[in-house]
């Protein structure tokens, strides 16, 4: 056969390259097809049994003083480590398609972010698959309306709406200008049923799950 140009063959002759070589992960008998400028082929039959089988541990993470699954007002750091030596940590943010390989032992995380973590090995050892999410919102509710309204029968009645993309919205609503406010609940409808004669200055807040909110400015309603 003439060298002068040589391809090879991994896959039974379906995809050709010119690299010499062959990347394997298993135990195995291999075809390798060696075809010339003239179409000329050779095959042999390589056997490979040096390739060293272990289970790998999974990585832990520890994300400080964050929860998983809570939700956080700040960026999240997590630090990813194993008890294995030699060997490499990957990630997947989209449930193990793709892979990237972990910059040292940490990963910032600045929004909203499922994980899957793995440990490799240089001879393709993988372990099982560690998932992780974290739950980032950082910016307060916006849009805060609200409509304080004085029914017959000393009632006052309060709508109130606002609008947060990342995370759900709870409501809380204070009768004295801010000083006392209700605990935070989910419903958007607030009464207040036999209320004493005299004004009050009704204000709602909207809070996100992370905690932040946003506060809105009283209105004055008067009960004769």
């Amino acid at each position: 056969m003439n060298d002068g140009i040589l391809e090879y063959s991994y896959s039974g002759g379906t995809y050709w390259s010119k690299y010499n070589h062959c990347r394997v992960w298993e135990n195995d008998t291999y075809e390798v097809i060696v075809r010339d400028q003239y179409g000329q082929t050779a095959t042999s039959m390589v056997d490979i049994t040096n390739i060293q089988i272990r289970n790998l541990a999974m990585p832990q993470v520890n994300a400080g003083d964050y929860v998983e699954g809570t939700w956080s007002d700040s960026n999240v750091t997590l630090t990813v480590t194993t008890t294995d030596t030699d060997v490499d940590i990957y990630y997947s943010l989209n449930d193990g398609q793709s892979w990237s390989l972990l910059n040292g032992s940490t990963y910032e995380c600045t929004s909203s972010q499922g994980f899957l973590f793995q440990t490799r090995d240089g001879v393709g050892n993988k372990s099982l698959s560690l998932a992780y999410s974290v739950k980032i919102d950082k910016t307060a509710p916006t849009n805060l309306n609200f409509t304080p309204v004085v029914h017959i029968g000393r009632i006052i009645n309060t709508e109130v709406s606002a609008l947060d993309s990342e995370s759900a919205i709870t409501y809380s609503i204070s009768y004295d200008g801010g000083t006392n406010w209700s605990n935070p609940q989910p419903g958007q409808y607030f009464e207040y049923f036999n209320a004493p004669s005299g004004t009050y200055a009704v204000n709602c807040r909207a809070y996100n799950a992370a905690g932040l909110y946003t506060e809105g400015t009283p209105v004055s309603v008067t009960i004769n």
